[in-house]
């Protein structure tokens, strides 16, 4: 069973909700791609991921680096999994093609852009539509926070 999370971003942009979500996801032990529209992209997340925690830096890699495969957050461009996660965080607006293989997939959206939202909203619909999903609709709190507002399918936790 995979969980999919959508996660509407409405006062925070991507590159600094990515730091917040994978800060829990390493606390949980998860290994974590990110898929990301460009390398412009995978550049601006891997400086907030070396910055945005002043007490440390969350570790990762990209495409560039050698040994994805001990790299416990990987940034991508490419439809790939060469650590192992079983967290795949989509920021390219894409249903990938293998999604079933992750245990949680976190797909992040601007939620001041309508046509990220409609976007959004035609994903939702796909995967709703597909066996042995969780679905998770998870709205952005004026204060920065999550808030599970929709659920369906099994129960399960925000990342």
């Amino acid at each position: 069973m995979t969980t999919i999370q959508f996660y509407h971003l409405r006062s925070t942009s991507l590159e600094r909700a990515v730091p917040k979500l994978m800060e829990k996801a390493l606390a949980s032990k998860a290994r974590v791609v990110v898929l990301a529209r460009d390398a412009a992209m995978i550049r601006r997340l891997s400086d907030q991921l070396w910055s945005a925690n002043p007490q440390g830096f969350l570790p990762h890699g990209t495409q560039e680096d050698p040994h994805p495969e001990w790299q416990p957050i990987y940034l991508t461009t490419a439809q790939e999994n060469p650590n192992q996660a079983t967290i795949l965080m989509v920021l390219n607006g894409t249903i990938p093609a293998e999604f079933s293989r992750y245990e949680k997939l976190l797909d992040l959206f601007d939620g001041n852009d309508e046509a990220s939202v409609t976007a959004a909203r035609e994903r939702f619909r796909h995967y709703r539509s597909q066996p042995d999903i969780a679905l998770q609709y998870v709205l952005q709190q004026p204060g920065g926070g999550w808030k599970i507002e929709q659920e369906s399918g099994a129960s399960s936790s925000a990342a």
